[in-house]
């Protein structure tokens, strides 16, 4: 990612069996912090309104193969089928490139849980390492192994991930859940880096990597932690974990994030995810994506396509309200 890339950092837990002597208070002195989500405006974006998305005119690049459709269409439709469900949603934000051709929007969604995906975080952040343990799955990453190539790093950015992970956790980037020596803080740390270098050939190609990679990690760190799969399901019988102000799942947010090109740059998508990471340069990322392009029947099938991967999250456990 762009070195200006703006990070929603999330944490909150002290480890173990430490005492929580202050935790309180810094959760309280971060509360307001820690729920803003932005996105990242490097490639000639500028923010704007809801309004002015609604106010923009039809684009005029229609052709016999690329169907181009309004930022405001799809936002309409994004935003009428989550009220369908009965899931609030928070003030958006949004920008568009020089020509308007270009939208991108991040969406707030203050009021859902996803257990499935707490669980997985909350089990990363009782998940102890030790510093052969750490190493161990950071060379896990480097070598590319069956089935993880999607999470592999250069020599270069294996250096960079450690680097991050022994911050000290006294300094301002490092939020209360990046402290202790756990498998949260080694994920923070590798996506952390995957946000700040590497070359994948041209943007799609590097911005989907990250989101692919990020993705793989989390299966990689899973595997270790959890060969079998029992902790994260011990995790999940016991939702009332998550009520512990001290619980994980208070230091993110879940965010639906939008992109629509109708000059062929990119398809039209949306994410939901924990702070997923949308920018004007075509990062998008997060735990449940869409993508359609911009063909023939774009209106016909695009709010099929949200409203089946809506269904999927409640059926899934989303919780809202």
């Amino acid at each position: 990612m762009h070195r200006n890339t703006h990070k929603t950092h999330l944490s909150l837990v002290m480890s173990g069996s430490k005492k929580r002597t202050g935790a309180k208070s810094a959760i309280n002195q971060r509360k307001k912090k820690k729920m803003e989500t932005k996105m990242c405006l490097h490639a000639g974006a500028k923010l704007v309104g809801e309004r002015e998305i609604y106010a923009l005119p039809p684009s005029e690049n229609e052709t016999h193969t690329h169907v181009p459709i309004e930022h405001s269409w799809l936002l309409e439709r994004v935003k009428g089928s989550l009220t369908r469900r009965g899931t609030p949603y928070g003030e958006g934000q949004f920008a568009l490139t020089p020509d308007n051709e270009c939208m991108f929007g991040l969406i707030p969604l203050p009021d859902v849980r996803v257990p499935s995906i707490d669980a997985r975080c909350q089990l990363f952040k009782d998940s102890e390492l030790d510093a052969q343990q750490r190493h161990h799955l950071l060379v896990r990453m480097l070598q590319c192994g069956s089935g993880e190539a999607d999470a592999a790093l250069k020599p270069t950015e294996l250096l960079k991930v450690e680097k991050e992970y022994l911050k000290s956790d006294e300094e301002a980037l490092r939020d209360e859940h990046s402290r202790g020596h756990n498998a949260w803080r080694l994920l923070q740390a590798y996506t952390h880096t995957l946000q700040r270098g590497g070359r994948y050939g041209n943007d799609n190609n590097r911005l989907q990597a990250i989101a692919d990679k990020t993705q793989a990690a989390n299966s990689l760190i899973q595997r270790f932690v959890d060969p079998d799969g029992s902790r994260v399901e011990l995790y999940k019988a016991q939702p009332h974990l998550f009520d512990d102000p001290y619980s994980v799942c208070h230091s993110y947010q879940y965010v639906l994030g939008l992109r629509n090109s109708n000059n062929k740059r990119f398809a039209a998508g949306m994410v939901i995810g924990i702070a997923p990471f949308v920018c004007d340069n075509l990062a998008f990322s997060g735990e449940v994506k869409l993508a359609r392009k911009h063909t023939v029947f774009i209106k016909r099938d695009l709010p099929m396509m949200i409203d089946e991967k809506l269904d999927r999250l409640l059926l899934e456990g989303v919780v809202s309200g």
